[in-house]
């Protein structure tokens, strides 16, 4: 494999990487992510349009646009359903009882936190289905698609589509 293919696979794995972990947001998904937007910018940078590496580097670049929006929308979908299905009675107990005086130690929001969990585990489990697996499908797509076609040296036939 050149030295090309390699830097663009490179490219290709902390997308993944940042990504997958950022289903669950953690700064090592943040800093894979940026790394690999960075590294895709500095790749591309000059090189002609109808190469292999800016092809890659415009369509990971596409993806990550992409993978954003469907993974801010479908976050915001399931946040609203936590809100508007779950049951808060537990939150509006312990907040009237703060406005009467009563002060909560750890233990006991620890206590009010976990019976909320297990109040609307379903919710949530739901939530999270919503949230992670149409961003999470997508790119796993994108990438099959991406470096299968690296990979047989084809050039992608619609680097700028966003599908």
């Amino acid at each position: 494999m050149d030295w090309t293919k390699r830097k663009v696979l490179i490219v290709y794995i902390l997308f993944v990487i940042g990504t997958t972990a950022m289903i669950f947001p953690t700064m090592t998904g943040l800093i894979a992510l940026v790394l690999a937007l960075f590294m895709g910018w500095v790749f591309r940078f000059g090189k002609d349009h109808d190469s292999l590496i800016y092809q890659h580097m415009i369509y990971i670049s596409r993806s990550f646009w992409m993978w954003s929006v469907i993974f801010s929308i479908t976050s915001g979908i399931a946040g609203a359903g936590i809100i508007t299905i779950a049951d808060n009675s537990i939150y509006d107990r312990v907040l009237d009882d703060m406005r009467n005086g009563i002060m909560y130690s750890n233990i006991m929001m620890i206590d009010a936190l976990k019976t909320y969990i297990m109040d609307n585990l379903a919710i949530m489990i739901a939530a999270g289905i919503i949230c992670a697996v149409p961003p999470f499908s997508y790119i796993v797509y994108r990438m099959y698609h991406g470096i299968t076609h690296l990979l047989k040296d084809k050039p992608l036939p619609k680097p700028k589509g966003w599908f």
